[in-house]
């Protein structure tokens, strides 16, 4: 991975990095712990490519919310999903609010599920 704070990549060529003998390659992107930093250190892949996991994981719950009451999809939710989308939450300091949006679009999705689940005289949980 080449780190530069220039838009583009410099136009000389890099180097080859040895080490112990061994050609290191040159990577757009790096994931550490589970968590994705491209060449320009931002984490807007890694965001991404959360709320596709937390997008995922909701639409299983959705398709056996049936079988189950609010307060049921109440529980399943933050165990399923919501770890996903609060793992490594400082990573989403750098990110624009575009995809911020997307982990929003995913919580106002299980706040919907939840809502159409209850009771016209209960009250619906707080997520």
């Amino acid at each position: 991975m080449l780190l530069t704070r220039r838009r583009s990549f410099p136009a000389i060529p890099i180097p080859p990095i040895h080490l112990d003998c061994l050609v290191l390659l040159l990577l757009s992107a790096v994931t550490i712990l589970g968590v994705e930093i491209n060449s320009s250190l931002s984490f807007t892949s890694h965001v991404k490519k959360t709320a596709a996991n937390a997008a995922g994981r909701l639409s299983c719950v959705r398709r056996v919310s049936h079988l189950i009451d609010a307060r049921g999809v109440t529980n399943l939710y933050p165990a399923q999903v919501r770890f996903v989308m609060e793992y490594a939450p400082l990573t989403w300091s750098s990110c624009p609010p575009s995809y911020l949006g997307l982990l929003d679009k995913v919580q106002d999705r299980a706040r919907r599920l939840i809502s159409t689940k209850v009771l016209p005289d209960e009250q619906a949980p707080i997520l």
